[in-house]
């Protein structure tokens, strides 16, 4: 889409925005992209859309989005960037205590665009079953579930998130339950039934059956990448 060679790292790239070429498309390009990005830029000339609202390229240095989150860049044949991307996958950091710590830094997020229309609240909501014992206790959470305590209907739910992030609600509570996975599997000591438990699965087996279908690996194979 951008006209980039492919990269030298599976799970880290640098890219010069001199070399970006502008889409030829007769409309809107819509995508999402399974990385984290911060690019130092110049020179903007196009508009970038973020979850609900602009991005703001035309003034300012530094832009920073995260993975999974909706971006549109608009149909302009003025379109010119300079500068530098670094763009790293969620697994590229996976044994640092940046993994755990990047949540927590806002600037990543489109939150305060309100990308889902969610007060602070409703999304605390949904990171405190993640964050708490209730997804070992009730395994993991149902569309119904999210959909109840939100006020809408499931329905509604799935069609708004699928139109602003081009998922469906059940593919991120697994990308969820993947990305706490990978962090037991590589920062803790814990066994692969242990995580297995924490994570809400009732048997070992199951849990690695849902590891694998999601990411092509075992548990096993996967915490075996990091290791030093």
């Amino acid at each position: 889409m951008m006209g980039l060679s492919k990269p030298l790292h599976p799970l880290i790239s640098l890219i010069n925005m001199d070399e970006v070429k502008a889409s030829q498309s007769e409309r809107d390009i819509t995508f999402v992209l399974n990385f984290y990005g911060i690019s130092l830029k110049r020179n903007v000339q196009g508009k970038l859309k973020y979850g609900q609202g602009y991005y703001d390229f035309d003034e300012g240095v530094l832009a920073m989005t995260e993975p999974y989150q909706i971006l549109s860049v608009g149909r302009d044949e003025n379109y010119k960037v300079s500068g530098w991307w670094i763009v790293f996958h969620p697994d590229f950091i996976l044994n640092y205590s940046l993994a755990k710590e990047i949540k927590s830094y806002g600037f990543f997020s489109y939150s305060v665009n309100e990308a889902l229309h969610l007060s602070d609240r409703e999304e605390t909501q949904l990171e405190a079953y993640f964050n708490s014992d209730l997804i070992r206790d009730n395994g993991i959470p149902s569309l119904q579930y999210f959909a109840e305590r939100l006020n809408v209907s499931a329905n509604y739910l799935t069609d708004m998130m699928r139109v602003l992030t081009g998922s469906t609600t059940q593919q991120h509570i697994h990308r969820k339950m993947i990305d706490m996975a990978k962090l037991k599997l590589t920062t803790t000591n814990l066994s692969v039934g242990e995580v297995a438990y924490h994570l809400g699965f009732e048997h070992p087996q199951s849990f690695n059956k849902f590891f694998k279908s999601k990411t092509n690996l075992t548990p096993v194979a996967f915490r075996s990448l990091f290791k030093n």
